[in-house]
């Protein structure tokens, strides 16, 4: 008997005993075995789960972490105020400087790597941030030199990265990741960083 049919008949007798000991000998065994029904199913619900759950940490998903940039170890850029970045993929459009504007799309992930939040979440809609702003701490001096079409990983330390406000806002984070962010920012951990992924899709010149 399929799992689901034996579900529905173990409930039916539990609610609808017969037999000369009713509610004794027949509701107790049929408990025993809705239980056992139950427990087996949800046993059997958890690889799927796991599968689902595997599905959205997808590179695809993900966003920019494709399979062939996490095979590419890069030496990162220092810059003076302690944010790093790595070339993952050199563009060949319009060049990042001072004052423009550097469309983006996004990925961003805890220090551990877990993942955050993305602009494929929230339909691939990108992050402009203008260089010298800051308006998610110095993340845009980090984007000096690239052009349009590339790829750089940062990581910002917390000191650098702006408030969990800032970075809500400006990403137009849920509930769920602006939890994730202010817990980091409570951390007593002075190395803790965030790691940002961020391809420039668009560059706009400075007005």
């Amino acid at each position: 008997m399929a799992p689901a049919v034996l579900l529905v008949t173990c409930v039916t007798a539990l609610l609808h005993p017969t037999g000369p000991a009713r509610g004794v000998t027949t509701v107790e065994p049929a408990r025993r075995a809705l239980l056992a029904i139950g427990g087996s199913l949800l046993l059997s619900a958890r690889p799927r789960q796991a599968v689902a759950r595997a599905s959205l940490e997808t590179p695809e998903v993900r966003g920019l972490d494709t399979p062939e940039a996490q095979q590419v170890v890069k030496r990162f850029t220092k810059l003076a105020t302690g944010v790093r970045f790595a070339e993952l993929k050199q563009g060949t459009g319009a060049e990042v400087g001072a004052g423009s504007t550097a469309v983006c799309q996004w990925v961003l992930r805890r220090a551990d790597g877990y993942f955050v939040d993305s602009s494929e979440k929230h339909n691939f809609a990108p992050v402009r941030l203008t260089i010298g702003a800051h308006e998610l701490g110095t993340l845009d001096d980090a984007l000096v030199g690239i052009r349009a079409g590339g790829v750089r990983r940062v990581l910002v330390p917390l000191a650098q990265a702006g408030t969990a406000a800032q970075i809500s806002g400006k990403l137009e984070l849920e509930f769920g990741p602006s939890r994730q962010l202010a817990r980091q920012f409570n951390r007593p951990d002075p190395d803790n960083v965030f790691i940002y992924e961020l391809q420039v899709d668009k560059v706009q010149p400075a007005v």
